[in-house]
């Protein structure tokens, strides 16, 4: 799931930099991923596969800004 994907990659991102925000952003994008399943939008397999990815790839971007920031420093 898209939504799923890209709800979980921003409340990853935020929560790494700030954890009080991250844990409302986080059940925001736990309530965007149960709309589909509601919805009947997504089987539960693709919600699933749609948070694995959005919680990698939140992290590989926060990661990933955080070593453009440390090269800029230098």
């Amino acid at each position: 799931s898209g939504h799923s994907s890209s709800a979980f990659s921003a409340a990853v991102s935020v929560f790494k930099y700030n954890r009080k925000y991250g844990i409302f952003v986080l059940l925001l994008a736990g309530v965007t991923a149960f709309s589909r399943l509601y919805l009947y939008v997504h089987y539960p397999t693709d919600v699933l596969g749609g948070i694995a990815v959005g919680i990698l790839s939140g992290i590989i971007g926060y990661r990933l800004v955080g070593l453009v920031q440390s090269k800029n420093k230098s």
